[in-house]
């Protein structure tokens, strides 16, 4: 009877049913491309944009949070809440001082996927198994991915691309520079190519993670053939489909053609690699990936003379390998940073005009609507200052260590899949804002790797 049923037995279904109900919400603000066009499919038109997506998204995400009864404050929960509590100081701050810089929605959405990440750090336990819900999720990925690819097999971009304001995926066709015609790179329902790489590299980085983990076996076929000939025993060995799947997954990230990606990709393959050759290897890989993230977005700031240096490479070839519009950036760091240290103070909020700041540079108006600095370290700061930067930094280091903490402790393959996609941040982060786009996927697998309680 329901009335004998314990307490304890009441939370844990609590429990249960809030992490599903953050997973739902996570993957609510991953799919809003895919539902944009449903309804556009549909019924002609899009009612629930890309904002109220997100918004109803992350109010699920707390009410989950919320239903679970339990919370538990991590270190990376305090972190990720204090990059949007400060930023909304910096931001005050920078209104205040300044007589032209106004309150962005732009601005204020650079903060949303730390706050994320925070709500999600404080959920202890990851939804119970179920076998609905795991097809769901897998033929949602399938979808997702397999989009994707379909974009890069056929050049075409197959979804309904929309005009800016209502949907409208950035830089999704890139132009060959040897024969001036336009390539379609894979976004699938995403909102940039960017987006579809690293969510691409996640997928195949969590298959790689679990590949020899549980092989499964394919059914012996029995032949019931009446003859006085003996045939022979048929014998199929395992077949391990996480291989194929992320293979899979990198090959999406291919035709993703961002070199964010790739990079990040390729260094991740590795470090997921080796912390199954050797586990003892992935404690110390959370504060090496927070000094490489340091090492190479310092790299590209400080340094006036490599955009020189690399300008004497050859810039022809592929679109993808072409570093003529990579210069440009190299050649703008440099001059943003003199600009912003010019006055002390611009280091501790940010810089207070920063349409001003970018104009002497010579930064592209158009891109300066979506992300006006490409080198993330040198992004955070200009937004935020330098505590925004170093919470940033103590996040990604935090990230990192949850993501090893669940390899060592639970062999989950998602711990491991999450750290590698956090190798992806700390490399791709020198010539991209990578966080935008990675920490909703990552929250995802940080909530898969956590225990499930029975």
């Amino acid at each position: 009877m329901i009335v004998s049923q314990s307490p304890r037995t009441l939370r844990v279904s609590t429990v249960g049913i809030g992490a599903a109900a953050v997973l739902c919400g996570l993957l609510l603000v991953i799919t809003a491309g895919l539902l944009i066009n449903v309804q556009h499919a549909v019924i002609g038109q899009v009612i629930l944009g890309e904002r109220v997506l997100a918004l109803l998204g992350f109010a699920l995400a707390i009410a989950g949070v919320l239903a679970g009864g339990r919370v538990r404050l991590t270190p990376l929960a305090a972190l990720a809440f204090l990059v949007p509590i400060w930023g909304v100081v910096a931001l005050i701050i920078q209104e205040v001082w300044s007589s032209t810089n106004t309150w962005q929605a732009r601005t204020v959405a650079y903060l949303i996927p730390f706050a994320t990440l925070g709500l999600v750090a404080l959920a202890p336990y990851a939804p119970r198994k179920n076998r609905t819900a795991a097809w769901t999720l897998g033929g949602l990925t399938a979808l997702l991915v397999g989009m994707g690819l379909a974009q890069w097999a056929t050049q075409t971009p197959i979804v309904w691309v929309g005009e800016k304001g209502s949907w409208y995926p950035w830089v999704w066709r890139a132009q060959d520079p040897t024969t001036g015609l336009l390539s379609v790179r894979a976004f699938s329902y995403f909102y940039t190519p960017v987006q579809y790489g690293v969510f691409c590299a996640a997928v195949g980085l969590t298959a790689v993670a679990a590949w020899r983990m549980r092989p499964v076996a394919l059914p012996r076929p029995r032949l019931r053939i009446r003859t006085t000939v003996r045939l022979p025993r048929l014998r199929v060995r395992p077949v391990q489909p996480h291989l194929l799947i992320g293979l899979i997954g990198l090959l999406g990230v291919y035709a993703s053609a961002n070199r964010t990606a790739l990079a990040g990709a390729a260094v991740a393959v590795m470090v997921v690699i080796a912390a199954k050759l050797r586990p003892a290897v992935v404690r110390y890989v959370p504060a090496l990936l927070t000094a490489l993230y340091v090492i190479l977005c310092g790299t590209l700031v400080f340094a006036d003379g490599l955009s020189e240096l690399i300008g004497r490479l050859n810039t022809g070839g592929d679109a993808l390998f072409q570093s003529k519009n990579l210069l440009i950036r190299l050649s703008d760091y440099p001059m943003l940073l003199r600009e912003l240290t010019a006055r002390n103070d611009q280091l501790l909020t940010g810089a207070r005009d920063l349409e001003a700041l970018l104009t002497p540079v010579g930064a592209r108006p158009d891109l300066a609507d979506f992300v006006p600095v490409d080198n993330e370290g040198l992004f955070l700061t200009l937004q935020f200052g330098l505590p925004g930067l170093l919470l940033a930094l103590a996040c990604l280091y935090w990230l990192a260590r949850e993501g090893a903490q669940a390899w060592l402790r639970r062999q989950s393959p998602f711990g491991l899949g999450l750290l590698g996609l956090v190798t992806v941040w700390a490399v791709g982060a020198c010539v991209n804002v990578v966080y935008i786009y990675l920490l909703p996927v990552a929250c995802v697998l940080l909530l898969l790797s956590r225990p499930r309680r029975a």
